[in-house]
């Protein structure tokens, strides 16, 4: 069964270019590949495992809805 993060990393490949994200900033929007949004989900699950996270943990964050 895929899951979420299988199915952006098979878009990431298919469509390395393409937009997953978009957010304004300066009063312009700016977009955020799928390659790009991989990779931030990709270092924060380094980050949270380096904090003592695992598959089994749950997590919550609690954060303004942004990139």
């Amino acid at each position: 069964m895929s899951t979420l993060i299988h199915r952006l990393h098979e878009w990431a490949k298919e469509q390395p270019t393409a937009t997953a994200q978009r957010i304004k900033q300066a009063g312009e929007w700016k977009n955020i590949t799928t390659v790009e949004y991989l990779e931030r989900i990709f270092h924060l699950a380094l980050f949270l495992e380096s904090r003592g996270f695992g598959k089994d943990d749950a997590l919550a964050i609690f954060a303004y809805n942004c990139p």
